[in-house]
């Protein structure tokens, strides 16, 4: 829809002629010049390869250049000025006047192009050259035009050759036709996207007689330079960040889509002091059936924790000093997650921790902000990725005269769900908020925050009034709890 709207408003402003106006000759005279656009699709798919790899070089080193930040932007912009005042103007801009002159739709002025071959490589090296020092220096702009200004030179050297090659036998040849098609071929090699560059083409000269040798030039530009430099001149920062589309299915992007600030608990977070005694903690880990404790020094930050596990013996033996503090069996966290993890990392994480919850650290002041639970990904992963929302629907309770854990499932259709309360339902008494009879939503419990500074759940009912910072479990159609 984007699309169609750009085009419609484009042509009531700006008519509809094309973007090239490519001459009436420009076509395949012979079917033997298939075989001089199955070259030029070689050569612009190494091309391609140069250009990626030129302006990654390019800009890596001006990017190091010892030099103040705030002095590397003028002084790119001086070097690209004077590059186009005393080199060639071609450099600068988008080299629209070149490209026109190349395929033959006007012929620029002698100062800005000249036919030599000689010329025409040096255009070719030097622009790749300048998008890497505009690109280094903080400039914002993209490849596209600069791969199509790279492409047409290339091409028409080619058909110069092929020109001189056809002469022999008395065969026509246009330079020109294969400076429009190297301009879709190298962009190709630096896209990745044959298709794309076909269409792309097509649509800027709106000729059809192009198509065939369009098609054999770009595919043999991607097949080149895939095979020499697999990312595309788009997706190589993100593999310079560790990034590897190749390597990540749907399940990958999602998950690393997801952050730990999305998914962790940042409050009502059960945490223990210096000063906490065995007693307590062992109460507290009962109360909220933790395995382990995370102990908060008095500046927030994150000291150790206690583990079910390393204190449960003690905790059997007669003469343990109830009341002496927790300090003697704290114990190093042997990991530690930050905010702005990706949740493929984490599961790293728990996978060489065997921990079922890691505490939440902020990486400059190292305060613990919270904690992200393992069951809390997985919950994520069936949902986002497997669409299995059933699988949230199977929780466990403890069995009527039985010590057993017994597993129920919600009817189809049903889930839970646990949230804090809008800032709307705050003050508000639940029968005030009416969730059962205009959504057939049932509150189960409501967690509180008590004055000792520890969780308390409360049985739910309708004079009950909803506080700040409460948290509430839900169940109800899936669909009424996803509107909510």
């Amino acid at each position: 829809l984007s699309s169609v709207l750009g085009t419609v408003i484009g042509q009531h402003f700006f008519g509809t002629q094309a973007a090239f106006h490519v001459p009436e000759h420009l076509a395949l005279h012979h079917p033997g010049e298939l075989l001089g656009f199955i070259a030029l699709g070689i050569l612009a798919g190494l091309t391609a390869v140069a250009f990626i790899r030129g302006i990654s070089w390019t800009r890596a080193l001006y990017t190091r250049l010892p030099i103040p930040d705030l002095l590397k932007t003028p002084l790119g912009g001086v070097i690209l000025i004077a590059s186009g005042l005393y080199l060639s103007p071609n450099l600068v801009g988008n080299g629209h006047v070149a490209l026109e002159h190349l395929i033959g739709s006007h012929v620029a002025p002698a100062s800005i192009m000249h036919p030599g071959i000689a010329f025409l490589l040096f255009l070719m090296v030097a622009k790749i050259i300048a998008v890497g020092i505009s690109l280094g220096s903080g400039f914002s702009g993209g490849v596209f035009a600069p791969s199509l200004f790279v492409g047409a030179p290339l091409g028409y050297i080619v058909g110069l050759l092929m020109q001189r090659i056809s002469d022999a036998f008395g065969a026509m040849v246009s330079p020109e036709t294969y400076a429009v098609i190297g301009m879709a071929a190298v962009f190709t090699g630096v896209s990745k996207a044959p298709i794309s560059a076909i269409i792309m083409i097509f649509e800027l000269t709106q000729d059809y007689q192009l198509m065939l040798p369009l098609m054999a030039a770009c595919v043999m530009s991607f097949v080149v330079s895939q095979n020499l430099h697999k990312p595309s001149i788009y997706t190589e920062k993100l593999q310079n960040r560790g990034i590897d589309l190749a390597a990540l299915n749907q399940e990958h992007l999602i998950m690393h889509h997801y952050r730990v600030k999305d998914l962790m608990k940042t409050n009502k977070v059960p945490v223990i002091f210096a000063q906490t005694t065995l007693e307590e903690a062992g109460r507290i880990m009962l109360k909220y059936k933790r395995h382990c404790l995370f102990l908060q020094a008095d500046d927030r930050t994150l000291s150790g924790m206690l583990t079910l596990a390393h204190l449960k013996h003690d905790l059997l033996t007669e003469h343990t000093p109830l009341q002496d503090t927790v300090m003697q069996w704290v114990e190093p966290c042997p990991a530690v997650v930050y905010p702005n993890m990706s949740l493929t990392d984490v599961m790293q994480i728990f996978w060489h921790a065997h921990m079922e919850e890691l505490p939440v650290i902020d990486p400059e002041t190292g305060y613990l902000l919270g904690i992200i639970w393992e069951r809390d990904i997985i919950g994520l992963y069936n949902a986002e990725v497997l669409k299995q929302h059933d699988a949230l629907r199977i929780f466990s309770v403890q069995a009527a005269e039985s010590r057993r854990q017994a597993h129920l499932e919600l009817p189809k259709g049903f889930m839970l769900k646990k949230m804090t309360v809008f800032k709307t339902w705050h003050y508000f008494k639940i029968r005030d908020l009416q969730l059962r009879q205009l959504k057939q939503i049932n509150i189960l419990t409501v967690e509180r925050m008590g004055d000792n500074g520890l969780i308390e759940t409360l049985v739910p009912h309708a004079q009950l009034v909803l506080q700040p910072e409460d948290e509430v479990v839900l169940i109800g159609p899936i669909e009424a709890l996803k509107s909510l």
